[in-house]
């Protein structure tokens, strides 16, 4: 799930939304089309759910709006026009970089979605797959940790310093993240016995840390 698709999604809701409250008045109740109406609901819950998490703001904000907009003999225009003005501010903030914090959010749960991938094979006990992936996914992650604390570096063990020196990681955390270059550096050149699947079950944790801590919570 990437930006663009998002905003695509996004505006998607927003324009079902406004055909279905079309001249109708803010006070005034939608008496018919209730199955429409609950599958938006449902489709919207589910994008922000995606994008921020089952504990945050816009998620229970967007909640909060759908439960009350279901009245007696109704649903509530009023609270779909606030659902459409929701949508339009996190529209708006992405494609402006105001919500900054949103967008690293994004970026962490789909680098999570892709590590799940790694975390299956590993429980299926298939060493390769899974150490090619999450060796992809630490230098990624390095990076993107690098990047934020404006350290850059073609050389991936150059970031790992930089970020020790900084004091970004601890010294013994940097030496097993130093480690887990190594392990990355076997996989990609396919010395597949030179590590085992507990260095890669350890790796997918840490990895799971690193991504919450230092890029979703950023």
């Amino acid at each position: 799930m990437n930006k663009e698709s998002i905003l695509l999604e996004i505006q998607s809701l927003i324009g079902e939304f406004e055909q279905l409250i079309y001249d109708k008045q803010p006070h005034s109740l939608l008496r018919d089309k209730f199955t429409d109406i609950q599958y938006l609901f449902s489709k919207t819950f589910s994008l922000i759910d995606r994008i921020t998490g089952i504990d945050k703001y816009y998620l229970n904000e967007t909640k909060d709006c759908i439960q009350v907009s279901k009245r007696n003999g109704g649903i509530a225009v009023q609270n779909i026009m606030q659902l459409i003005g929701q949508l339009k501010f996190i529209k708006d903030g992405l494609e402006n970089n105001w919500i900054t914090k949103l967008q690293y959010e994004i970026e962490g749960n789909e680098m999570l979605e892709f590590l799940n991938h790694s975390v299956n094979y590993t429980i299926k006990g298939i060493k390769i797959q899974s150490s090619v992936i999450s060796s992809a996914i630490f230098e990624d992650t390095i990076r993107k940790i690098g990047k934020r604390h404006s350290i850059e570096n073609k050389n991936l063990e150059q970031i790992l310093n930089s970020l020790k020196s900084n004091n970004i990681f601890t010294s013994v955390f940097a030496g097993k993240l130093g480690y887990y270059s190594k392990v990355r550096n076997k996989a990609l050149h396919a010395s597949w016995d030179e590590f085992t699947l507990e260095d890669i079950q350890q790796l997918n944790s840490d990895l799971e840390s690193l991504i919450r801590e230092h890029i979703i919570a950023k």
